[in-house]
């Protein structure tokens, strides 16, 4: 998925870790690259925009790219497969909070005042069972 983003942006020039780039920000017109990414190990993207504040969720909309696109595919998205988490404390931790980062980052849009896509509906009530079954 990020070879997509980065594609997809304008003036990219990768930083010296391999997992970070500024390129020109799609929100704004700018002269000179504002908009930082990294991909972090988990495989989330996470864009901030030093221009204009654009976060990855704005950037992903002005690409036209599914907002579902910067993070990675949860294990359990096998189709037609459900079942418990499982593993241990640390794990069952990070997947509580992937999941709440997706229904965060909708509550923006919501709160915006934007209208969300089918698909990131669909993804945000994904989020909300898997959440259940973590408490469960």
């Amino acid at each position: 998925m990020i070879d997509r983003l980065l594609s997809a942006l304008k003036r990219v020039r990768a930083k010296g870790d391999g997992a970070s780039w500024m390129a020109s920000c799609p929100v704004h017109a700018e002269k000179t690259p504002s908009l930082s990414i990294k991909l972090e190990q988990d495989g989330t993207m996470l864009m901030h925009c030093f221009g204009c504040c654009a976060n990855g969720v704005q950037v992903a909309e002005a690409l036209g790219i599914p907002v579902s696109d910067l993070f990675p595919p949860h294990p359990h998205d096998t189709p037609g497969r459900r079942g418990p988490y499982t593993g241990n404390t640390r794990n069952v931790l990070a997947a509580a909070a992937h999941e709440a980062l997706i229904v965060v980052i909708a509550m923006e849009d919501v709160w915006r005042g934007e209208d969300l896509s089918p698909s990131d509906k669909d993804r945000v009530f994904e989020a909300v069972l898997r959440l259940r079954e973590l408490a469960s």
